[in-house]
Formats: C-alpha cells, structure tokens, sequence
C-alpha cells in the first residue's frame, strides 16, 4: 500500500489537508525494508507535486519532516537519511521561500558527506533531479563542487554512479551555455576518468563516451577523444568492448584529420584482438572510417587491415564487414577493388551467415560498379549459390533478385541471370522450391520489366505445377495463387493463370488441391 499513499489526498479533501499523511508518510520512509522506504520516499515526492504556491503552510510541514529525517543520531541506523536524499530535490523545488530552499540544499550537501557510503550514494543518485531545479549559480559552484568530492570518493561504488550522471550534468551545463565550466571544471573530471585505475570506473566511462561528443567544446572533446582511444588498448577486455562503438560519435564534431590520426594506429593494433566481441566492434568502426574518409588514400592505407577482419577466425567478424558493403560500395569503390578477391573467396565461406550475407549485398555492387564489374568478378559465384547446401543462402539470392533489376535493367538481367536460373529447374528438388519463389520475386519489379519478360517469367511458374515433386507443385500453386491475388495482375495473366488452377483442383496431394481451389475465393 505504501506505492498508493499519495492517491489518498483526493479523499482527504485535497492538497490543503496533506499534513495529515505525514506521519505515516515519515513512518514509511524510516522503515527498514528497502523497497518499503523507497515507495514511501516516492509518495513524498508525489504528494509534494501537488502542493501549490498556496498550500505554504503544508509545504513547511514536510519540511520539518525532512529535518527530521536528516539528524544522525550517530547510530547505525541510516533509514531516513536514504529517504531524505530522494525526497530532497522535489522538496527544494516545492518550496516558495530561498530561506527554506537553503535548509534543503545545505542539509543535501552535509548528506553527501555522510559517513555511510549508502548516503552518499543515494544523494549521487538524486543528484542530477536536484540541479534540474537549481539555478545557473547552485549548479556550477555548490552542485559541482559536490560532483567533485564525489567522483573521488573513497567507495568505488559511489565513484561509479558519479561517473555514471556526469553525461547528465555536462549536458546541463551545455544547455546553459557554460562552455567555460565544462572545459576547466569537467573535462579534466573525465580525463582523470578515463585514467582511473579501476576498470570498473572505465568500463562506466566507455559506457557513455559517446554521449559527450556532442556537449564538450572542441578543445576538450579533441583532448577527451584521446584518451578515449588510448581506453581501446586497456588491458580489460570490458573497457575495450565497450570504448570502441562510442568512439565514432566523434567524427561529427572533430576535423577529419584530428579523429583519424590516433585512431588507425590503434585500429591496426586491435584487429586480432583475443576478445571477438571487440574485434567485431573494430570491424564496425573501421569500414565506418574508411567510409567516413571517402579517399582512395585512406581506403588502402585501410585495405590491408579490412583483408585481415574479412579472414578473421570468428565468423561474426568476418559478417559485421558485409553487413557494411553496400556503404563500401557507395562511398569507397577504390577500397571494394581492392577486396574483391576476399571478397570472391568468403563465397566458400564455412559460415551460411557469410555466405548469405554475401549474396544480400550483390545488388549494391552492381548499382555502385556497374553491372560489367559484377560480371567480370563475382557473377558465377554468386549464381552458383544458388545450389548452396544451405536453403538460407539460396533464398538470399532469391531475394536479390528485384533489386538485381533495379541495379542493372532488365534486359541484362534476362540476359546474364534469368538464363542461368532457368536452368536449376533440372536441379534436385530444394533447389527448384528456391527458384520458384525467386521468379515470383522478379514478378514483383515488373515495372523494370517488360511484358514479354513478364510472360516468360509467369510460364516459367506454370511449368513448375507438373514437377513430379508434391512440395514443389505446392509451392508453384502458392506463387500463382498470390499473384492471382495481387492487385496489380492485369487480366491476361489471370486467364493464363485460371486454366492452370482449374486442373491443379485434382491433384493427389491434397495441399495443393486446396492452394489451387481457395486462389480465386480470395480474389472474390
């Protein structure tokens, strides 16, 4: 009941009698049990948010109250300190008097102090809420010199949590305009961060690095991002996964060369690292700086190290490269040449995730090279997956094929790709499952195609519902019947098509006697 408390002041006649829920409020967040303190302390907070300028008199009563909570008895017992500094930056703000907003704000600080390592995390916890509604002098003189005893407390757990809202202050700051203050006052904060001899402070640093790069000035990113980068070769493999994918971020504020120059050493450094996790992270951010370069230059001095991530031992690695080749494609056509034979060779790729992966981006090599490069260098491969022993990888390259005919057109398509699928149709049978819902994908970009084309593909389908094979006739019948369905199909295929159904309605498997017979009920 202790979470429902407040939505009594309705049915004690409003805000102006909120005085008499203090004692049990103040009972509640003296209890002993954590989560019993903590929802009593919220109901405060709560209650607190409906009292108006004139509900002063009540506001003053939990003031006291607040008092109450905060004396030491110099005991063990710490209950209602840990409520006070939840309650505090609500009450700081309900209050209508500085007179009484200073009793808050100079009993929150001597909390921050306590003795107690709990108190002085509960105060951290708080800390941010309680500079949202403090002024420009509270926040960049007493809150911060507070931020300041804290991130280098004696507790590691408190150092953590004040690492872990300094994002949240330094944004504040940022939002008033105290570049100054940011630059002297918290910029050395996390540098000194950064170079902490805990991993744990690390590792909550790393954790929102990325963050920063948007609120500090140049000067101070420039200086933050290198010690970032230095964070990448920490001796924890936790620091290390976690620093690389917010090292990026900074490329939007820094100069190209400032953000390029200390980190390809150290992305040569990192490439074998034991950790996959972060040589997957690496892989990322560096096709993201290859990209993000666009120079020839740039692409080879990164080539060799792209070369050794594309044989990397962990699949997953080798994946997080493909998954960016269509930007490589795009942006850097100097550094896909020059992995076009790794490229090639990852078609044997023991992973069916590369492979498929592989196929996927094809259609972004012919549109950013052109279709005679795709031809020349990767088109046998790539149709040769067709007959891969995994469904997965063929069905990938079924899925290209509406964007193959965007990328190219469809003459060439016809031409160099359809011919050759044409031919799996004498293939065993998983192959031919494949090829159907690949000609029915090509249907589907008729607008790149024309209608002879259209013709030929449709007949290619019907020739499918004679297939001694039940799965295959069944999955002939599915195609037709979606495009029977598909708004877009004219009435000559329909009449095409309707023949076709009619004599499928008695077949001997009974899935595709009911495929064929449902097509034109769902038409209607």
């Amino acid at each position: 009941y202790q979470r429902r408390v407040h939505g009594l002041v309705p049915f004690i006649g409003g805000p102006t009698h909120a005085k008499v829920l203090i004692p049990l409020l103040e009972s509640l967040c003296n209890a002993e049990e954590t989560l019993v303190r903590s929802a009593g302390s919220a109901s405060v907070v709560k209650v607190l948010k409906t009292l108006g300028a004139e509900h002063k008199a009540i506001t003053k009563e939990y003031l006291e109250m607040y008092k109450r909570l905060v004396i030491d008895d110099g005991g063990e017992v710490f209950y209602g300190r840990v409520s006070a500094c939840q309650i505090a930056p609500q009450l700081f703000q309900s209050l209508p008097d500085q007179v009484d907003k200073n009793v808050v704000r100079e009993a929150y600080v001597k909390l921050s102090v306590d003795e107690l390592s709990i108190i002085r995390r509960a105060t951290v916890a708080s800390f941010v809420e309680f500079c949202n509604f403090g002024d420009y002098e509270l926040r960049i003189n007493e809150l911060l010199a507070m931020l300041k005893h804290l991130i280098v407390d004696e507790c590691s757990s408190v150092k953590i949590m004040t690492v872990e809202i300094l994002p949240a202050y330094t944004k504040l700051l940022h939002e008033m305009k105290a570049f100054d203050i940011i630059g002297t006052e918290v910029g050395p904060l996390l540098k000194a961060a950064c170079e902490d001899s805990s991993w744990r402070v690390k590792c909550a640093t790393a954790k929102d690095f990325n963050l920063y790069a948007a609120i500090l000035p140049l000067e101070t990113a420039q200086q933050i991002y290198r010690s970032g980068v230095t964070l990448m070769s920490d001796d924890e493999p936790e620091v290390r996964q976690l620093i690389v994918p917010g090292i990026f971020s900074y490329s939007s504020v820094l100069p190209l060369d400032s953000f390029l120059q200390p980190l390809v050493p150290m992305l040569q450094l990192l490439y074998d690292d034991p950790v996959p996790e972060v040589r997957k992270a690496i892989a990322d951010l560096t096709v993201d700086a290859a990209v993000l370069n666009g120079t020839e230059n740039m692409a080879n001095s990164l080539a060799d190290l792209m070369v050794k991530l594309l044989a990397d031992e962990d699949g997953y690695v080798r994946l997080r490269v493909l998954s960016k080749l269509k930007k490589i494609a795009e942006d850097v056509p100097a550094l896909l040449t020059r992995l076009t034979p790794n490229l090639k060779n990852l078609f044997g790729d023991s992973n069916w995730r590369v492979r498929r992966a592989l196929c996927l981006g094809m259609p972004a090599v012919v549109s950013s090279m052109g279709p005679e490069y795709f031809q020349n260098h990767f088109i046998n491969e790539y149709l040769h997956a067709m007959k891969d022993g995994v469904s997965e990888v063929r069905l990938g390259v079924s899925e290209t094929f509406p964007a193959m005919i965007e990328s190219c057109n469809g003459e060439w398509f016809f031409t160099h790709i359809y011919n050759t699928v044409k031919q799996t149709t004498k293939d065993e049978y998983l192959v031919r499952l494949i090829v159907i819902g690949g000609l029915r994908a090509i249907l589907k970009a008729s607008t790149s195609l024309s209608d002879n084309h259209q013709s030929e593909v449709l007949v290619s389908i019907i020739g499918f519902t004679k297939d001694a094979v039940p799965n295959v006739r069944l999955k002939a019948a599915q195609a037709l019947s979606s495009i029977v369905n598909d708004p877009n199909t004219d009435a000559t295929k329909l009449q095409l098509i309707k023949p076709v159904l009619q004599e499928l309605q008695s077949d001997k498997d009974k899935d595709v006697k009911y495929y064929s017979s449902t097509a034109f009920l769902l038409k209607k």
